[in-house]
């Protein structure tokens, strides 16, 4: 019992403050997002300790058509730890640094807002 034990506090170490976690959570946030919707989220790196607080530079996201609507230099996330325990990644606050924002009206009356948010047909 203690090995086990042993063994998921070490996983849970390497896992939440390694950079090997952090580039394994930025992938899987990614994967998640662009699975999810037609727009493309692009994340360039994580910083920080993912249990308490942690850092995301260079967020670009992309409509359907490939051109960018938002462009983030960083965003500072607060994480529900008690979802990483269930496999699952939610966060309590997100504040966004230096934002830019490109929202385009297109020719058929609709925003490419709506369009990267639309959720893909499974």
């Amino acid at each position: 019992m203690a090995t086990v034990l042993g063994v998921g506090v070490v996983l849970f170490f390497s896992l939440t403050r390694t950079q090997v976690g952090r580039d394994a959570l930025r992938q899987r946030i990614e994967r998640q997002f662009n699975q999810t919707f037609e727009g493309r989220l692009e994340i360039g790196t994580l910083k920080g300790n993912l249990v308490q607080q942690f850092f995301a530079d260079d967020v670009r996201l992309d409509d359907p058509e490939g051109r960018l609507m938002l462009h983030v230099d960083s965003v500072v996330a607060n994480p529900n730890w008690s979802d990483l325990l269930r496999q699952r990644f939610s966060v309590g606050s997100l504040t966004l640094l230096r934002p830019t924002f490109h929202a385009l009206y297109q020719a058929d009356s609709t925003w490419n807002v709506a369009d990267a948010f639309r959720r893909r047909v499974p």
